[in-house]
């Protein structure tokens, strides 16, 4: 069968609060392929990212599963040059990708984690791009509304978090959408 990996990311300070691109890519979790990612991510500041999101999680290129457990983080925006949403949910990236990204996402403060620095971008994103048909799909346990309606997915991920970040989705034709469950699998300490 496909490999299992397991991780912790926690603790950690990424980049300088008001030193212009100092926090680089900030924290970037992908699985890739066919196995299983369980990752545990906690307590960590992101300042002053640049050229990507502060912090994303992506599963693509096959039909693994990603399961991250996301809380107590906080990201600040970036003062100066290009960068996408501060938080990132994304599942699938070619026509041919079926993965799955569980993401227990909360007690979080992203909020003014993009600031509106450059237009398009929010708080938080939660996306599914290309795939194949039936796939790709985003878990949010507890999440109990329609598998595309974005105001309720919005809501959803506000909710569990703190303050009122803002946020967007796109959600390809192909993928399933976003479905909520039970929680993610947890990595073996």
């Amino acid at each position: 069968g496909a490999a299992v990996y397991h991780s912790t990311v926690n603790n950690n300070l990424i980049g300088t609060d008001n030193d212009g691109l100092s926090g680089g890519f900030g924290l970037s979790v992908t699985q890739n392929g066919d196995g299983d990612l369980r990752v545990s991510i906690d307590a960590n500041t992101i300042h002053e990212y640049d050229g990507d999101h502060g912090h994303v999680m992506e599963a693509r290129d096959g039909d693994g599963i990603l399961n991250a457990t996301v809380s107590n983080n906080f990201i600040t925006a970036a003062t100066d040059g290009m960068h996408f949403d501060g938080f990132g949910i994304n599942a699938g990236a070619i026509g041919t990708d079926t993965n799955t990204l569980c993401a227990d996402a909360d007690f979080n403060d992203w909020e003014d984690a993009a600031d509106g620095v450059f237009g398009g971008v929010a708080d938080f994103l939660v996306a599914t791009t290309s795939g194949a048909p039936g796939g790709p799909e985003i878990v949010l346990p507890g999440y109990a509304g329609p598998v595309k309606d974005a105001a309720a997915i919005v809501a959803h991920v506000q909710g569990n978090n703190t303050g009122t970040p803002s946020g967007q989705t796109f959600l390809s034709g192909n993928s399933v959408g976003v479905t909520g469950g039970g929680t993610c699998t947890l990595p073996i300490p």
